[in-house]
Parts: structure tokens; sequence; C-alpha cells
């Protein structure tokens, strides 16, 4: 746990944000939601929501910025709903199923977590409905994908790993 919130927390700092002049938000790069969704995926919702949480305590600890609590929360059901993959995925025998599963659960992850980050700021008046949308859309949409397309990558990397560590000890 302690490891996926550090490794996410730092890798938090290389956030990049593209602005295109026909939209009126920009979109966000976040390289970190990839190592969050893995955490997740691979060692389970508890681990996902401790690596989100707390990796977004270390981001916000190494820049010195202000916590904003919503975000945190955001970034924690992240992790813990890309986490119930494991929970689903334990006893899948195809390996295609599994990558199904765990793709399906990061989608949504991203959908609720971005939503909870961009909406509750119009409740707590940090933000106006079309500056929500605006951060949800730009958040969101580049998330999905640079999540969803590393999993694949990701996942088997991680299971031929542990199957040869387990053979060795």
């Amino acid at each position: 746990m302690l490891l996926g919130s550090v490794i996410f927390g730092v890798t938090a700092l290389f956030e990049a944000h593209i602005q295109l002049a026909v939209l009126p938000y920009s979109f966000r790069i976040f390289p970190a939601i990839i190592i969050l969704l893995f955490f997740g995926v691979a060692f389970g919702p508890w681990v996902g929501l401790f690596s989100g949480a707390a990796g977004y305590l270390v981001e916000h600890s190494i820049t010195n910025t202000p916590l904003v609590w919503y975000q945190a929360l955001a970034l924690a059901l992240v992790g813990m709903i890309a986490g119930f993959a494991a929970l689903v995925t334990k006893k899948q025998s195809s390996w295609l199923q599994t990558i199904i599963i765990a793709e399906f659960f990061c989608l949504i992850a991203v959908v609720i977590g971005i939503a909870c980050g961009s909406f509750v700021g119009v409740v707590t008046a940090q933000y106006t409905v079309n500056d929500a949308i605006g951060i949800f859309i730009g958040s969101a949409s580049t998330d999905i994908v640079l999540g969803l397309s590393s999993l694949p990558l990701l996942l088997p990397i991680y299971t031929k790993v542990s199957s040869l560590l387990s053979k060795t000890t």
C-alpha cells in the first residue's frame, strides 16, 4: 500500500494540461492514474483506496499545495472501485475475461471518481456547473484513454513477474 502511494504521489507531479483552441477547456494528462488503476486492480480495493488518498497527500506534501478534501476522496474512489476488479476476477481462468472485467471496473472508477472531484466543487462553490463539466470532460477523457490503454500491457507483465518470483521462493 505504501509503495503504491509513494509511486502515485511522485508520478502525480508529472501532470500536464493541453489547451486546444477550439475547446473552452483543457485536457489533463495525468500519468499517475495508470499507477492508481494498476494498484487497485492488482492488489484490491483497500490498496487502491489507500494508494489514491495517501498518494494525493504525498503529492501535495512534495509540492506544498493546499489539500482539497474532495479531490483526495475522488482519487481514493478511483483506486477503490478499480480494486473491485481484483475481487471479481480472482476465480477467472480466461485472461481475456480478466482484462475485460478490469477495464470495465477501471472505466467506472474513472467516471465516478472524476465526477466526484469535478461536481463536488460545484456544491462547495469552487466551480460553476460549466467549469465542472469542462473539468470532467478534460480529465475523464484522458484518464480513460491512459488507464484503459496501459492496463492490458501492465497486468500481463505483473502476472509474469509475480509468478516468476513465487517460483524462486
